[in-house]
C-alpha cells in the first residue's frame, strides 16, 4: 500500500478571514436517506440564543432592583433605568448577527453549506468544496484524521521567542491571544488509484478539549460513520515548534 505523504497529515492553515471559537458546523444524520453529512451550522445558534435570553432576565432583574434601591432623582433614576432595559436586547441582537454573518462568512471557505456527505445506499464519499466524488468499492484506504496546532505563517524564531511580523512577541507555548491558541482540524485522507488526497472538513479557533481519541466533536463524527464506513483513525497534537517548521 502506498504510504502517506507526511504534510498531509499536518496542520494546515486555512484561508479563513474571520476568528469565531464556538463551533460554525455540524454533523447529521438523515433518518429517510441514512446519508451523513459534515455541514455548516446553523447561522443562529439555540443555545446562543438561551444564553442571551438568560444575560437580558439578569440584567433587568438587576436594573428592577436598582431603581428602586438606589437612592436619587426620579428623573436620573429613569434614564438609566431606560438605558439598562434598551441597550442590552440592541447589544444582544447585534451579538446574534456578528455571529450569523461569521458564520456565513467562513462557509465560503467550503463553498456553500455541505462540507461532507456519504450516502450509504450507493456507498459514495462527496466533497463539495473540491467537487469530487469517491465511490466506497474504488477506495483502498480511509483514514479520518484529528490534529490540532498553530498557524505560524509569516512568523519568525529567535532562540525560544517566536515574532509575528507587524506584530508582538509570543514566548514559548505562552497563551496570549485567539491567533496564538491550538486550533482543531477534522479531515479525511483516501487512498485510491491516483494516491493520496486530503480533504478538510472542519476548523474551530481556540483550544478544544481532546485525548488520544481525538476532539469531541471528532469523537461525534466518527461515531456516525464508524456504523456505515470502515476506516481508520488518525490522531496528533503537533508542537508549537513543528508546526512554525512545517510552515515556514
Amino acid at each position: 500500500m502506498q504510504e502517506i505523504p507526511e504534510k498531509l497529515k499536518w496542520y494546515q492553515p486555512l484561508k479563513l478571514v474571520f476568528r469565531k471559537r464556538l463551533l460554525a458546523w455540524c454533523v447529521s444524520v438523515d433518518e429517510i436517506t441514512g446519508c451523513i453529512e459534515v455541514k455548516r451550522a446553523p447561522l443562529i445558534q439555540g443555545s446562543s440564543v438561551v444564553i442571551g435570553l438568560v444575560y437580558l432576565a439578569v440584567v433587568w432583574g438587576v436594573s428592577f432592583a436598582l431603581y428602586h434601591w438606589l437612592p436619587g432623582n426620579e428623573e436620573g433614576k429613569m434614564v438609566s433605568a431606560g438605558c439598562m432595559l434598551v441597550l442590552p436586547p440592541i447589544a444582544f441582537v447585534w451579538c446574534l448577527i456578528t455571529d450569523a454573518v461569521i458564520t456565513l462568512l467562513n462557509s465560503r471557505h467550503w463553498k456553500g453549506l455541505l462540507r461532507f456527505r456519504y450516502d450509504p445506499q450507493n456507498g459514495e464519499l462527496f466533497f463539495p468544496k473540491e467537487n469530487m466524488a469517491y465511490r466506497q468499492k474504488d477506495c483502498q484506504k480511509i483514514i479520518l484524521g484529528c490534529v490540532r496546532g498553530w498557524d505560524k505563517r509569516g512568523w519568525s524564531k529567535m532562540g525560544i521567542v517566536y515574532y509575528k511580523i507587524g506584530g508582538w512577541y509570543s514566548k514559548g507555548t505562552g497563551v496570549s491571544s485567539n491567533e496564538d491558541k491550538p486550533n482543531t482540524q477534522i479531515f479525511m485522507l483516501i487512498l485510491d488509484n491516483s494516491g493520496w488526497k486530503r480533504h478538510n472538513l472542519t476548523h474551530d479557533w481556540g483550544h478544544k478539549s481532546s485525548n488520544e481519541q481525538g476532539s469531541k466533536p471528532f469523537m461525534k463524527v466518527a461515531d456516525c460513520l464508524r456504523s456505515a464506513l470502515d476506516f481508520d483513525v488518525f490522531v496528533k497534537d503537533y508542537s508549537l515548534d513543528e508546526c512554525y517548521t512545517q510552515q515556514n
